[in-house]
């Protein structure tokens, strides 16, 4: 399969919420992606603690995942059509010790 337009922006489009921005890129992520920051952590920061298991259908990056398993959540799957997003959210998942709770053995991207 050649490389889809989302395998080739994925390490960009992670810079959006991730921490490891250039100093250029974090200035076009306040300055143009403020909106884009907000949803997140209000989506995040809105699911009821009742939620426990949660699908996050186009994941790209996991950070919505990540947020999520860190806030306790007991499963998280995340589903990209992009290999190298899942790749990223694979590694974000191991990063932070939280390889269990997001991404389960039976899980096939």
């Amino acid at each position: 399969m050649s490389e889809s337009f989302w395998d080739k922006y994925a390490t960009e489009f992670d810079a959006i919420y991730g921490t490891k921005n250039s100093v250029l890129n974090s200035l076009i992520n306040k300055l143009f992606r403020k909106a884009m920051r907000q949803r997140f952590e209000k989506t995040v920061s809105n699911i009821p603690d009742e939620i426990v298991s949660v699908l996050d259908i186009g994941c790209g990056p996991g950070h919505y995942c990540v947020s999520l398993a860190k806030s306790g959540r007991r499963e998280i799957t995340g589903i990209d059509s992009s290999e190298q997003m899942i790749q990223i959210a694979q590694n974000y998942a191991v990063d932070m010790n939280l390889k269990e709770k997001m991404l389960p053995e039976d899980v096939q991207i």
